[in-house]
């Protein structure tokens, strides 16, 4: 995960940069006087929901996480897209739109999804990146590493390059 976090471009890091043209993106469109749409029942809220998905991913990973933590910025994140989502529908009528309480349920629906998502996909490319499975791991202690006396055992007598002997059964 380290590998995202750390993207950069001409020096400056890829999350805040994709994040800031997502916001504008997401502004100009919700903002820009309604044009005539194909009469699909609640395909604005879809479009609310699967566009504020995507500023609360963005949001979650552009913020630092050693803030307070993965859960705290997850909180932030959502609550950045919540009050963004109040902003949005409380200034559409500037602009020829409607502001409708179904878009801002939209939007909250939206916001979790997206901050979920971006937990669900850190977790799985933390664990996928940062440790090997334990089973393939030997387990150490502040000594060294824990012998497998077991193994040891079955292996008495057999060294690298020389004929084994015969274990003596108990």
């Amino acid at each position: 995960m380290q590998f995202l976090v750390r993207m950069t471009v001409f020096g400056i890091r890829l999350a805040p940069i994709l994040l800031v043209a997502y916001w504008i993106m997401l502004f100009t469109g919700t903002h820009l006087p309604r044009v005539p749409m194909p009469a699909i029942r609640n395909l604005d809220k879809v479009q609310h929901f699967v566009a504020f998905s995507g500023l609360a991913f963005l949001l979650a990973w552009s913020i630092p996480t050693r803030a307070g933590g993965v859960w705290k910025k997850a909180g932030i994140a959502f609550s950045v897209a919540v009050v963004y989502g109040i902003f949005d529908e409380l200034t559409q009528p500037f602009f020829g739109r409607n502001r409708e309480l179904a878009d801002f349920f939209a939007d909250c629906l939206g916001a979790l999804f997206g901050v979920w998502s971006y937990l669900l996909l850190r977790r799985f490319l933390y664990r996928k990146i940062s440790s090997p499975p334990l089973r393939d791991k030997k387990p150490e202690t502040s000594a060294g590493p824990v012998l497998d006396y077991e193994a040891a055992i079955n292996n008495v007598g057999e060294l690298p390059g020389k004929p084994t002997m015969q274990r003596l059964s108990s």
